[in-house]
């Protein structure tokens, strides 16, 4: 059975991001009836962050806490063959809160492994977990697709490449704040087609 998790970045709950998304589950899911989709409002399950006890290695009982909550959100990424991340662009980045959340996946010895010689790629680090399917929908006010500004996209692109997942599938919802554009719209026929081969 297929595990696909959602994770929605945006605290609004009728949110551009949140509707495709949502849109993209119920078509995946009269395709692939058969896959288990869960879904996680990352604002309502927000992670604690590392304090100066965790990384003196002296955790409190609030630490400990901390920890397996980030520890439940690293296993619950694991156990999932597909990964869909729907943001919006704040500031031309992502949410704070969502950006830790992710955080969580990057855990040397069990989503990558660092190297003593550079791989073909060049690189020093070794994805474990390299067989995710990722898909990433940001929406955005304005238009910054392929400009530097799109930088919520380019930071989650570089974190999974570091993963070794470099097969993303990007759907950017532009100009979200223009009048009169139609870009939700636009973006759902995207997310038709992907629904029949994500």
């Amino acid at each position: 059975m297929t595990k696909v998790l959602v994770l929605l970045g945006s605290p609004a709950p009728a949110s551009n991001s949140a509707a495709a998304a949502n849109y993209f589950i119920e078509a995946y899911s009269k395709n692939n009836p058969e896959a288990e989709i869960e879904i996680v409002r990352v604002v309502d399950n927000q992670v604690g962050t590392f304090t100066t006890t965790i990384l003196s290695g002296k955790p409190t009982a609030e630490d400990m806490e901390v920890l397996g909550q980030r520890t439940a959100i690293l296993e619950k990424y694991m156990a999932a063959d597909k990964v869909i991340l729907a943001t919006p662009m704040w500031n031309f980045s992502l949410p704070g809160f969502f950006k830790e959340y992710i955080d969580c996946f990057f855990v040397a010895g069990k989503t990558f492994k660092y190297l003593a010689e550079p791989n073909e790629r060049g690189n020093l680090n070794e994805g474990l977990l390299a067989t995710k399917a990722i898909m990433h929908i940001q929406a955005m006010g304005g238009s910054h697709v392929g400009s530097p500004r799109d930088i919520g996209h380019a930071q989650i692109r570089q974190m999974f490449e570091f993963l070794d997942l470099v097969d993303m599938v990007y759907v950017p919802i532009e100009g979200t704040n223009i009048p009169g554009a139609s870009t939700l719209d636009i973006a759902k026929e995207k997310l038709s087609e992907l629904a029949k081969t994500f």
